[in-house]
């Protein structure tokens, strides 16, 4: 990443301070440039070898007791200091060797409320995707609540909503439309043509 992002997502960690249920940050290392890169900055993370959950289908009521708990704890932590995640979600939650669940990457992140409209798709809550208002710490808690109705073990009317909203496929939210709109100069980019058509949701989509 650029120095400049890697110097704001150490910020972000160094506020947080350490956690047992944040991934553990060590420090920054530059990578010079090489005949196919660039120089960037890298940061040095704890290694969590359990991976993410996104790679589980489904998880015991036990684990998702303890996914909960720990991932609210986590919350409650990063949320004390005034840091937004701003990207919660199954690939950003990890899980260590002894089972603990660790909340990582805060590239976009930020301190205090936010009227940028950022995160992945399916997981972002209502009020950012729609416009209608700020990314806030109950922002961050219903995309929380989002990850655990993905991997929970079984179905309630809540969890059916909150996959309803994850899954569904909804026009793109007309406020990044105006924004690319704004910083295009031709109104035939294909791009933009295609703005009536449904958003189809990705986990790979991230839009900041």
């Amino acid at each position: 990443m650029s120095p400049e992002e890697a110097k704001a997502q150490a910020a972000m960690f160094r506020a947080i301070g350490p956690h047992p249920n944040v991934v553990s940050f060590f420090g920054t290392v530059p990578i010079p440039a090489s005949g196919w890169s660039d120089a960037f900055v890298g940061l040095v993370l704890e290694y969590c070898s359990g991976g993410c959950i996104a790679s589980e289908t489904k998880v015991s009521h036990e684990e998702l007791k303890q996914s909960a708990l720990d991932i609210a704890s986590a919350l409650d932590r990063v949320h004390s200091v005034n840091v937004l995640h701003r990207d919660i979600k199954p690939e950003n939650i990890l899980v260590s060797k002894n089972g603990t669940y660790k909340l990582a990457d805060f590239g976009i992140a930020c301190r205090g409320i936010s009227d940028q409209f950022c995160g992945t798709p399916g997981c972002i809550a209502p009020e950012v995707w729609n416009g209608d208002g700020l990314s806030t710490d109950m922002s961050d808690c219903f995309s929380f609540g989002v990850v655990l109705a993905e991997i929970a073990p079984a179905r309630n009317a809540l969890i059916e909503q909150l996959m309803d909203w994850r899954s569904e496929e909804r026009p793109m939210p007309q406020m990044v439309i105006h924004a690319i709109k704004s910083e295009s100069d031709s109104e035939s980019d294909p791009f933009l043509e295609s703005e009536s058509e449904p958003y189809q949701d990705s986990d790979s989509d991230l839009m900041a």
